[in-house]
């Protein structure tokens, strides 16, 4: 475990609302003006305001620090709504960690919203050297991105 766990964050970002994960690349057949057709990928309306709140609170967080160009960890915790139709019995369950989130978004969809912080938190995701994503239920819906810089020995 990395000494920078005994210490805060250098950087955290919360971003209120229900967590998201990436959607899916779409494609479609576009002709162009000389007749010719070929495929466009776009990724989707959804994805694409969703990782612009990702950004905008990215940058509010960093404060205008430049993005960190070593390694590093971070921890995604996505909180997400407890489900209405549950009973309420099971929804306090829920919201004291009993019960945990195994629905979508999976956990690989959320971290790769993260994409979104190139260029604001780090110059490249590749600097992530350590990484976890762990969903819990709460009342208030949010992710919150916690990021360390590496700066000693993992061991």
């Amino acid at each position: 475990m990395s000494t920078t766990t005994q210490n805060g964050p250098d950087v955290r970002v919360v971003i209120p609302g229900e967590p998201r994960g990436k959607g899916s690349v779409r494609s479609r057949i576009a002709t162009a003006r000389s007749g010719h057709q070929f495929v466009a990928t776009y990724t989707d309306e959804q994805t694409r305001s969703y990782e612009a709140i990702l950004r905008s609170e990215a940058a509010l967080a960093m404060r205008g620090r430049v993005p960190f160009n070593g390694p590093l960890r971070v921890l995604v915790c996505a909180f997400m709504s407890v489900p209405q139709s549950w009973p309420e019995k099971k929804r306090s369950a829920a919201l004291l960690g009993y019960h945990r989130p195994i629905v979508k978004p999976d956990w690989e969809n959320i971290a790769k919203t993260l994409d979104a912080f190139t260029g604001i938190v780090w110059v490249d995701d590749k600097q992530i050297v350590s990484g976890l994503v762990e969903k819990y239920y709460a009342a208030t819906p949010r992710l919150v991105v916690e990021i360390w810089q590496q700066k000693g020995p993992l061991l």
